[in-house]
């Protein structure tokens, strides 16, 4: 989950990549200097183009698990992700943060997402929809209301989920796996990462 918020007005997923991109990119800069390069990151959110389909067609490895920023499992993989349910919830930021604990509707786990809970957009409530109403799930969820809960007007300030490309830790470079974080000292909030994977030497 990102730390910032932002309405869902734009029907450009680009618009919501670029954020999630933006509010990782501490992450993304201590990962480069830890040797692991080339970290990407999406949006798990919905406009005209589906959840599932924005991050699977940014070229992301789909078998891999998807872990929180500190560690914890969240799906074994992408069809796990999507699948109605998730082995713990994204509530973590990228600073490796836990949002303060509210409930539904009240904003503190209130994650835009424009989506169903297989990761399709939901009718007449994607991110940027004609109807100003979108989709938003609840961070605190493990059923599929962590993607799809209800909706609400889309000028409203929500967080974002994000997922970053498979991690690819270089030959010879002893890293804790699953844990990034463990390495870095970093976490983070509903934003999730994919397993560090190990690169073959030459």
């Amino acid at each position: 989950m990102t730390e910032g918020t932002r309405n869902a007005i734009p029907s450009d997923i680009g618009v919501y990549n670029s954020y999630v991109t933006t509010e990782a990119s501490s992450l993304t800069t201590a990962l480069a200097g830890a040797g692991i390069n080339g970290v990407t990151w999406e949006a798990i959110a919905s406009t005209g183009i589906a959840a599932r389909d924005n991050v699977g067609g940014a070229g992301l490895d789909l078998t891999s698990p998807i872990y929180r920023t500190d560690g914890v499992l969240v799906a074994l993989d992408e069809a796990d992700l999507f699948d109605g349910s998730i082995l713990a919830p994204i509530r973590t930021t990228q600073t490796g943060d836990d949002v303060t604990p509210g409930e539904p509707g009240t904003g503190a786990f209130d994650v835009w997402t424009g989506s169903s809970s297989n990761g399709t957009p939901f009718a007449n409530q994607t991110l940027g929809d004609l109807s100003d109403a979108s989709r938003w799930g609840f961070g605190e969820a493990t059923s599929g209301d962590w993607l799809s809960g209800t909706f609400t007007q889309n000028n409203e300030l929500k967080h974002l989920y994000g997922i970053s490309s498979a991690l690819t830790v270089p030959s010879g470079q002893a890293v804790p796996e699953p844990s990034v974080p463990a390495l870095l000292g970093l976490g983070l909030v509903a934003m999730v990462i994919r397993r560090p994977r190990r690169k073959a030497s030459a």
